[in-house]
């Protein structure tokens, strides 16, 4: 009797069954955590900052707004070669279509943009350039 295919099974239905859980437990802890919304966003504008993840969407780091230098909106093959750049963190659960880079004045860590993918980014720029002039 030939239990090969039958091995091969067991091993595919285990590495499936490890992954659905793993993805379930990410899910269930960043909610848990208050950072469900943020890791479906990338971004959140709040009273206190521009909120982005931390390691793996776990925790989240505010920005405040008077530390924002810039805001663009990158749209097209200009978005593209934008993300080749060395100092940008990338923030984009939804990486095709229009992206924003937000240019800091003092980056907190070693990069010097932060490029996320809002669901309406126009709209997304226009609130952060007036929120960024109210600070």
């Amino acid at each position: 009797m030939n239990t090969g295919p039958i091995i091969a099974l067991t091993i595919g239905l285990v590495v499936l069954l490890v992954a659905c859980v793993t993805v379930y437990t990410f899910r269930w802890i960043t909610n848990r955590l208050g950072t469900g919304k943020l890791a479906k966003e990338g971004v959140i504008l709040s009273e206190d900052g521009l909120e982005v993840p931390g390691f793996l969407f776990l925790n989240k780091k505010v920005i405040c707004y008077s530390d924002v230098k810039a805001v663009e909106l990158l749209s097209g093959f200009r978005s593209v070669l934008f993300l080749f750049n060395m100092s940008v963190h990338w923030i984009c659960p939804r990486p095709f279509g229009d992206l924003v880079a937000i240019e800091l004045k003092s980056p907190p860590q070693y990069y010097k943009y932060i490029v996320v993918a809002p669901n309406d980014p126009p709209v997304f720029v226009e609130q952060l350039k007036r929120r960024i002039k109210e600070a």
